[in-house]
């Protein structure tokens, strides 16, 4: 997570928009997750950061 952060940063051109959606759409999913009492599955998180690129 922390390298995408830092690419967010070196390629785009408005990192923190973009960062900040990414960061709330991870603590979203983390959410779900512990609500209905399961872990947080590594595919869910991955697609999350690859919607927020497609948001930019």
């Amino acid at each position: 997570m922390e390298q995408a952060v830092r690419l967010i940063y070196f390629l785009a051109e408005s990192p923190d928009q973009l960062c900040s959606r990414l960061l709330q759409r991870s603590a979203h999913l983390l959410l779900e997750q512990i609500t209905e009492g399961g872990e947080p599955d590594q595919l869910q998180l991955q697609e999350a950061g690859s919607q927020g690129s497609e948001e930019q």
